[in-house]
């Protein structure tokens, strides 16, 4: 090893103990994780994006939180979810290695979503992370609203393109900012918009909170991306319903942001926001092209003799080209959360992962905290059938908060209470109670 090489191994390991030695820290880099997806390099022949390293980093701290008998244990419930998402990636490393077309390509991606299940532990684990992820998410959904918009209106009127990307299917550009496609940044916008909205744990600032409401209606138009917008219209009419101290800002967005998403889309700047007219539209475009998708993937795992163990994680794109960009030979991908799982893992999979989700929604059913999992569940099933986000971090984070919030209370470790010291919150386990101030 040279002396460049020493010392990019040196500075990654004091900044691996920088962050693995604080919860708050650690938190941040979850948070910026989640947000900056786009940029990789390139490692042996694998990609490597920050949520990899944050995984590993969450990982350390696991280990270490086990042997020094710290960090929260888990209730039977959420143990019996994460053992059985941990049976259904271990089940697909099995299929993964003799069915796909390219093994190493399955691989890759399982490792990565391994990685960010990880992350999702640590998160269930740490009570006192969670008002800082809460916080830093709502603060960074902020500011990528607000350059999503800015980078369109730029694309839009020739100024420069970055953080945009062509729409092959409508035209105009659609902002994507640091994620990795535009319809990914829609849908991580529509949840943390609904975090600040529904505003857990009191942990988003009022003006964070309010902005970000308003902005995220215009932004999501700026990604092009309608099942987010559709999925944030269900969300705010659950916040609105279902959280008395929500309403006044839910009210915000659907007139001021409704109004400012309405005006844009009638400006007539953008061609491709045409596609908003119908936002139902599977006959044509983009939403035509993922129902032939979710068509083909369902009648070929079907059709095969793999269908109780799939075909093989992220198998479909060594199948198929992307029919969006043909003449580039890109591989293609099921945009459809439950259509990937049973092409990816059959019937098996669906097994486990039913029953991983099971788990979780009667410990919080039975805890009559039905008013959440609405907010959030009914919002991202809802794009996740036109948009899947399965393996990216932006989904783990929120499966550790679910998995953590149930911890918090299904367990004799049930109260959180949480004391406001000025620029933070501590989070204290006590009692048989959980109460969020």
């Amino acid at each position: 090893m040279d002396l460049a090489g020493a010392l990019v191994v040196i500075i990654g390991v004091v900044l691996a103990a920088f962050f693995v030695s604080s919860t708050r820290r650690l938190s941040f880099l979850v948070i910026l994780a989640a947000f900056v997806t786009r940029p990789a390099f390139d490692v042996g022949g694998l990609n490597i994006r920050l949520e990899l390293i944050v995984g590993g980093l969450c990982l350390l701290r696991i280990i270490h939180d086990v042997l020094s008998r710290s960090g929260r244990p888990l209730s039977a419930a959420v143990r019996w979810s994460v053992s059985c998402v941990a049976a259904w990636l271990m089940f697909a490393a099995v299929t993964s290695l003799n069915i796909p077309p390219m093994p190493q390509k399955s691989l890759s991606v399982l490792i990565w979503c391994v990685l960010n299940v990880l992350t999702a532990v640590w998160i269930a684990r740490t009570p006192n992370s969670w008002y800082w992820i809460i916080r830093w998410g709502s603060m960074a959904a902020l500011v990528c609203s607000a350059l999503a918009i800015a980078f369109w209106i730029a694309a839009t009127f020739s100024l420069f393109n970055f953080g945009v990307q062509a729409d092959p299917a409508y035209g105009g550009f659609a902002a994507y900012v640091f994620s990795i496609e535009a319809n990914i940044l829609g849908g991580l916008l529509c949840l943390w918009a609904l975090i600040a909205v529904y505003n857990p744990l009191s942990a988003v600032p009022p003006l964070v909170r309010l902005v970000l409401a308003v902005l995220v209606p215009v932004a999501i138009v700026a990604t092009h991306t309608r099942a987010a917008l559709v999925a944030y219209v269900l969300g705010l009419l659950a916040c609105l319903i279902l959280r008395p101290d929500a309403r006044k800002v839910a009210a915000a967005s659907v007139i001021v942001g409704g109004i400012s998403a309405t005006i844009l889309l009638f400006s007539g700047t953008d061609k491709g926001l045409g596609k908003f007219a119908d936002v139902f539209d599977i006959d044509g475009g983009t939403g035509g092209l993922r129902y032939r998708v979710n068509n083909v993937a369902l009648e070929e795992w079907w059709s095969s003799p793999n269908r109780l163990v799939g075909l093989g994680w992220n198998s479909f794109g060594q199948r198929h080209i992307d029919e969006t960009q043909p003449a580039l030979l890109v591989p293609g991908y099921i945009g459809n959360l439950p259509v990937q799982i049973a092409y990816d893992a059959g019937l098996i999979g669906i097994l486990w992962v039913g029953l991983a989700v099971a788990a979780v929604v009667l410990c919080v059913v039975r805890n009559r905290r039905v008013g959440l999992l609405l907010a959030f569940a009914v919002p991202y099933l809802s794009f996740s059938i036109a948009t899947s986000a399965l393996w990216l971090l932006e989904t783990w984070i929120f499966v550790g908060l679910a998995w953590g919030w149930s911890s918090a209370v299904g367990s004799k470790f049930n109260t959180i209470s949480s004391r406001r010291d000025s620029s933070r919150m501590q989070l204290k386990l006590s009692g048989d109670s959980l109460n969020a101030h």
